[in-house]
């Protein structure tokens, strides 16, 4: 995670021994330039009580941390250990000289394009010739000519079959 402010108070040192070894801890705070300014609390380790050093109480910092909570005795602390510092500086939001590309460009076309020049075409009928010559008749082949299923009205479920009203 990632924090921006100004630097408002250097924490002071504290060290001590456990099973592990010595340990040192220290820490620093700064307040976020937002509408509504919060105070952050970080905390250094060890090696890392140095990285707060060169820096002057008032100067604005880009802070790189990770969180992590513990619970003890039923209830929970959280630390904000920092890994990263370092100067920020505003960028314009609008840079005084054209960004240079990353990659060069080439030149796609080497002819100047140009504009497509309309040609007529000549008129086409609004309906295609019909051709009138007489066209022969498919073919026509023999069928067999018993084709006919016999036909069985009865209904097995009434005696009188043919009694339809149609």
């Amino acid at each position: 995670m990632e924090a921006i402010g100004k630097l408002i108070a250097i924490l002071p040192e504290q060290s001590g021994q456990t099973e592990r070894g010595a340990w040192t801890r220290g820490g620093f705070v700064i307040e976020t330039e937002e509408q509504y300014p919060k105070k952050i609390a970080f905390t250094l380790f060890n090696e890392s009580v140095g990285l707060i050093k060169p820096f002057q109480l008032g100067c604005v910092l880009r802070v790189q941390f990770s969180a992590s909570s513990r619970e003890y005795e039923g209830r929970w602390y959280t630390d904000l250990r920092c890994f990263r510092v370092e100067a920020f500086t505003q960028q314009p939001a609008y840079p005084q000289q054209p960004m240079q590309p990353v990659y060069p460009q080439q030149q796609v076309y080497a002819q100047p394009m140009q504009q497509p020049v309309y040609q007529p075409q000549p008129a086409q009928p609004a309906y295609p010739q019909q051709n009138f010559q007489q066209q022969t008749p498919p073919p026509v082949y023999p069928t067999p000519t018993n084709t006919q299923m016999p036909v069985d009205n009865s209904n097995p479920f009434d005696s009188q079959a043919d009694d339809l009203p149609f």
